[in-house]
């Protein structure tokens, strides 16, 4: 889990986000909630490194990590920590979740991005929060993707 490169030696290792919480074997909490399908698939894909970003889908066109870039900012690598804490065209989507995130944590918005992606992913009381998020970033994306190629 902490190797840096892939198995294969050709990429990353998909668990970049994955590592950085997880402390210790044991079912996650999410798995024990009830929620919809949805929201807890979307979750599951972003805290596994497998959501459809560039960060990911770049992989299968064999780019090199620094040219997986965001479609919306063009010049800053799509990845979770990207979509979750800065691309301005979720802003309105995850302001719920940071809202919710400073109400656990006061200092919140002095924590550093890694910081705050690890109790985005740790926190019982955001594990909801987070899981609508997941997947309302998913649902935009895909919506304004799909309707950027349709109108191309």
């Amino acid at each position: 889990m902490q190797r840096t490169s892939a198995i294969s030696g050709t990429g990353g290792n998909k668990l970049r986000l994955y590592r950085l919480y997880k402390n210790c074997y044991r079912v996650e909490q999410y798995c024990k909630l009830y929620m919809s399908f949805a929201h807890r698939s979307s979750l599951a894909k972003f805290r596994c490194g497998v959501a459809p970003l560039r960060i990911e889908t770049g992989r299968y066109e064999n780019l090199p990590v620094h040219e997986r870039k965001c479609p919306f900012c063009k010049t800053i690598v799509e990845s979770e920590l990207h979509v979750l804490l800065n691309c301005p065209m979720y802003t309105f989507c995850r302001q719920v979740l940071v809202n919710k995130a400073l109400s656990f944590k006061s200092n919140f918005s002095e924590s550093s991005e890694t910081d705050k992606l690890i109790l985005f992913c740790t926190h019982p009381g955001l594990i909801r929060t987070l899981a609508k998020t997941c997947f309302n970033i998913l649902k935009i994306r895909n919506n304004l993707l799909y309707r950027m190629v349709e109108h191309a």
